[in-house]
């Protein structure tokens, strides 16, 4: 759950996150103790919800990498980190389905219907189409001026910005945190 709030005075902005720290492991098991958010471009970090978080430490990694020496306003941060989750998405796909075919992704798109035979071609068309990471990340962040910016990025790499309402949240609780946060009337402006 992440909430940006002005402090009204000269120290500017601030952002108030909160998150638990209980990992399950595909309902068999569970533990206390995992931080679920890491920075990884000067002022933004990216919170983490998802069945399978196993995944987020290489997206974010790679959002690193991506956005070293770039600025961080927030369209350049949000581009960035799309494409972390897309192209690492890609390489767990070639990994998972493609490699035994000695396949990349371009050489499945490109001739994967002439080497294939069409009900390979078909099955992995829709195990690609509809495979999912299992993580979602809450990105929150200054961007170069000092303003507050909340955004989502899930499969397959899409953003969705949240600066208006100012609030978001993501995982399990996230329809009931909402719903709190929208109850109590907060606003980016609200103290």
């Amino acid at each position: 759950m992440v909430n940006p709030f002005w402090h009204g005075d000269d120290k500017g902005p601030f952002i108030v996150v909160a998150s638990d720290t209980l990992l399950s492991f595909g309902g068999y098991c569970s533990m206390e103790g995992m931080t679920k958010n890491k920075n990884f471009h000067r002022d933004w970090s990216a919170m983490i919800a998802g069945n399978d978080i196993s995944q987020s430490l290489p997206v974010i990694e790679r959002a690193t990498g991506v956005l070293r020496g770039r600025t961080g306003k927030a369209n350049v941060v949000r581009r960035g980190f799309k494409k972390a989750y897309a192209e690492y998405r890609r390489e767990v796909i070639t990994d998972t389905f493609l490699s035994s075919f000695d396949m990349t992704f371009p050489d499945f798109k490109r001739k994967g219907k002439k080497q294939l035979n069409p009900e390979i071609h078909a099955d992995l068309s829709f195990l690609i189409k509809n495979f999912n990471l299992g993580c979602t990340f809450l990105v929150y962040g200054f961007d170069d001026e000092g303003e507050p910016h909340i955004l989502t990025v899930s499969n397959p790499g899409k953003a969705e910005v949240y600066d208006k309402p100012g609030f978001w949240a993501i995982g399990s609780g996230k329809t009931a945190a909402i719903s709190m946060l929208a109850a109590l009337g907060q606003h980016p402006e609200r103290h």
